[in-house]
């Protein structure tokens, strides 16, 4: 993963403010983090449908994704999911960092060699 495929992601993820300063989200925020994910990472698929990348749109490859038996969709996050836990910067718990520490507790990943062989295709 690289850090363009963080920022990706992390761009599909919105946070709407309020004029009296109250915040709205919804419980789609990381099926969209995830979603966008999937769009940059996923090259290839025997699924009979269009790669969400070939979308013309974020919108258009969240359909293509929609479109997914449940299953399925469950099936390539699982696979993903070090990816997104490593985007949100999730603990080892399974927990967001509190007060913008880092994940591990060692700093920012940013900076950081990849600890193994990463791949787009699934």
């Amino acid at each position: 993963m690289l850090r363009g495929d963080r920022r990706y992601a992390l761009k599909a993820a919105k946070l709407h403010i309020n004029a009296d300063r109250t915040q709205d989200s919804d419980m789609s925020f990381t099926d969209e983090v995830m979603g966008a994910l999937m769009t940059r990472m996923i090259v290839g698929w025997t699924i009979p449908q269009h790669l969400p990348s070939t979308a013309q749109s974020h919108d258009l490859a969240q359909g293509i994704l929609d479109a997914l038996d449940d299953e399925d969709y469950e099936a390539i996050a699982d696979k993903l999911r070090p990816m997104f836990d490593r985007i949100m910067r999730v603990n080892r718990d399974g927990e967001l960092p509190k007060n913008g520490s880092s994940a591990t507790g060692t700093g920012s990943s940013e900076n950081q060699a990849p600890s193994g062989p990463e791949t787009q295709s699934m």
